[in-house]
């Protein structure tokens, strides 16, 4: 696989994406243990200038490592899957070794660690002092660490992928695993108690959603956890039931085939939504955490008037992103007549 154009850049973007991680990590760890902000040092001077510099190329690397995200998601699930004997989609093409889904899950924890990091930064760069600094570089260690690893791993992936190999994808459990009928209804489901717990959870914890920030500190904390709850469960649901309508085959649940153009691209918009919601949430998060350190300085940028309005127009966003996420896989299943 790597004479692969598409292997090759992407491999090759990594490489490059790496050095300049690895450039960050070095000049971080000269920050952590440099860095005193009371004294008006030449040292201390220079190390501003590199926070700054460090800071912007992380910004860059990070935003392009979710772009990577993207274009290895384009590869594994355009791409690849003809080059395989079996393969249909992302789901034969990551199955195809040991490696795929591992690599998959380890991007996803890198974007989010990154989400983690990026929201710190921010709040940081809105007090005059970066009263933040340097116990936000703290968070880049993480961040560099799954970076390598994932490179590591995509290193193997792609380095094992054999086109002689006969891969299972989701053709294999369409034709084992049918079910008791074609009504929708998913209580036919094998696992028809577990789908309705999660589907009424989905609902449920998807409307107390909205109520959580109006409680202040406490609420913003119970909307992170349930959200992260709500997240996986309606993972979970639109897997084993919502994908059966968005195709019009109650017998496929491939969670791959909604990036495909014939599906509307609907899987970029509700994974994107769920992105979307975990990081406002994190970002909200940091602040409250740090909002003493950030609000009691002087000059600061953000005042506890603007931070109000900036959180309400946030709070509209956050409601706008969770209907759509909500609203979109309902559609799907409330408009389908029971046609292939």
């Amino acid at each position: 696989m790597f004479t692969d154009d598409w292997v090759i850049s992407q491999l090759f973007v990594q490489m490059v994406m790496g050095i300049l991680m690895a450039y960050t990590l070095l000049k971080t760890t000269k920050i952590i243990r440099y860095w005193q902000p009371q004294y008006n040092t030449t040292l201390q001077i220079r190390l501003e200038q590199e926070s700054y510099l460090v800071n912007n190329v992380l910004w860059v690397v990070l935003c392009g490592q979710f772009l990577l995200f993207v274009y290895f998601l384009q590869t594994v699930n355009y791409h690849i899957p003809p080059l395989l004997r079996g393969a249909m989609c992302a789901t034969g093409a990551l199955g195809a070794n040991e490696y795929g889904f591992l690599v998959l899950y380890t991007k996803i924890l890198v974007i989010l660690f990154a989400i983690i990091f990026l929201s710190v930064d921010y709040w940081d760069n809105k007090t005059p002092y970066f009263v933040l600094t340097p116990s936000k570089y703290y968070w880049v260690f993480p961040v560099v660490l799954l970076f390598f690893y994932d490179l590591y791993l995509s290193y193997l992936y792609f380095s094992k992928l054999n086109p002689d190999i006969i891969t299972t994808c989701c053709s294999v459990n369409f034709l084992t695993k049918q079910p008791d009928n074609y009504l929708p209804n998913f209580l036919s489901n094998p696992n028809a108690e577990i789908i309705n717990i999660s589907f009424w959870l989905f609902y449920i914890l998807g409307f107390l959603l909205f109520l959580f920030p109006l409680l202040g500190l406490g609420g913003l904390v119970l909307l992170f956890f349930g959200l992260n709850i709500w997240i996986l469960n309606a993972i979970f649901l639109l897997k084993n039931f919502f994908v059966k309508y968005i195709y019009g085959v109650p017998s496929h649940n491939c969670l791959f085939d909604i990036f495909f153009g014939e599906y509307y691209f609907v899987g970029y918009v509700i994974f994107g939504g769920y992105f979307l919601m975990w990081a406002l949430a994190m970002w909200k998060l940091v602040f409250y955490v740090f909002e003493k350190r950030i609000l009691n300085q002087k000059n600061t940028i953000i005042d506890k008037n603007v931070h109000k309005n900036l959180f309400s127009k946030i709070y509209k966003i956050e409601i706008i992103v969770n209907i759509v996420n909500i609203i979109i896989p309902t559609i799907y299943f409330l408009m389908w007549k029971g046609e292939l």
